[in-house]
């Protein structure tokens, strides 16, 4: 059974992700950005070894 109210959150909200994304990539310093991206890719890849199965 497909939840249609999810499906339509989700969907609304990939694509204000993806406008604010594009509207970031051109305001942003790209290095600041960058760090930004590996810093929280570094804290959830720890997070997810660290956390008890």
């Amino acid at each position: 059974m497909v939840r249609w109210l999810a499906v339509l959150i989700m969907g609304v909200s990939a694509v204000v992700g993806g406008i604010c994304g594009a509207w970031m990539l051109r305001r942003v310093n790209e290095r600041m950005l960058r760090l930004a991206i590996v810093a929280i890719a570094l804290a959830l890849t720890v997070g997810l070894f660290v956390r008890p199965v």
